[in-house]
């Protein structure tokens, strides 16, 4: 039973990893290891702390640690350091396995590379920005020439007279 269940988790694409009850992590797929550069046991426990994009650390250990005292699902988005050091942008899930009382037995989770979602989302959302700055532009414009239009057409009233 534990070569299929390592079997599955090896050839899931996804990084995959187990957890204690109480948080800390013991395994990690093959995935995890070769996209770190760091041994399992650099990684087990709370060693892989390290590799978490100092912007979501915080958040991270806070989010994590609620889902091990409430035994909730734990989701968040944030950035894993690569071996060669650069990050990117990654989903991690981890879902609690609970006994017939909801006790929480082990934790299981996945982190999927989500990178190149997280930057079309990024140029999407400045590419609007942007967008909305030229039509605020563009209707400033527009009043300016409404409003000189509007004076001529005063001008040309009064010189009709």
């Amino acid at each position: 039973a534990r070569e299929r269940a390592q079997f599955i988790t090896e050839s899931m694409p996804q990084k995959v990893w187990t957890a204690t009850p109480d948080g800390n992590v013991y395994y990690f797929n093959k995935r995890w290891l070769d996209y770190t550069g760091l041994t399992l046991e650099e990684m087990k426990d709370w060693g892989w702390k390290t590799i978490i994009h100092p912007d979501d650390l915080k958040e991270n250990v806070r989010l994590w640690q609620i889902s091990i005292d409430s035994g909730t699902d734990f989701q968040f988005e944030h950035r894993f350091k690569r071996h060669d050091g650069k990050y990117r942008w990654h989903l991690s899930r981890g879902v609690p396995q609970k006994d017939k009382h909801g006790k929480v037995l082990m934790w299981v989770g996945t982190n999927t590379d989500i990178h190149e979602m997280k930057t079309i989302q990024d140029q999407l959302k400045q590419s609007y920005e942007d967008l909305e700055v030229k039509v605020k532009f563009r209707n400033v414009e527009l009043e300016r020439e409404i409003v000189e239009l509007r004076r001529q057409v005063e001008v040309l009233k009064k010189s009709s007279l």
